[in-house]
């Protein structure tokens, strides 16, 4: 069953099924950095990434997003109570600059 927090910046009617309604206001830069500073920390949970390599990325994510907006979505698929797909993008409409983020989830 594919479950779906709103598409944001998107006009509506754009995605017409039942299952997608949009969101009102596009994502801040805050948003942005939240879903990915959270995908970060869930994939390193073990430390298995190099500091400098996180704190390097997160830094020019930031000189990226700072100030800006985006358009995008979230989206979750669960196959059963034990596993999941999560997915969130984010596009910034003065740039074009993309953002994706994928957690797989398995107890």
């Amino acid at each position: 069953m594919w479950v779906s927090i709103p598409p944001h910046g998107e006009r509506p009617g754009t995605f017409p099924s039942p299952y997608w309604t949009n969101r009102p206001t596009l994502a801040t830069a805050d948003e942005v950095r939240n879903y990915v500073t959270s995908a970060v920390t869930f994939a390193n949970r073990d430390n298995s990434i190099p500091g400098g390599l996180v704190t390097d990325g997160l830094a020019d994510l930031e000189s990226r997003i700072a100030g800006h907006t985006f358009k995008g979505c979230h989206l979750s698929y669960e196959n059963g109570p034990w596993a999941g797909i999560q997915v969130s993008f984010f596009v910034d409409t003065q740039t074009g600059f993309r953002i994706l983020t994928v957690r797989h989830w398995v107890e």
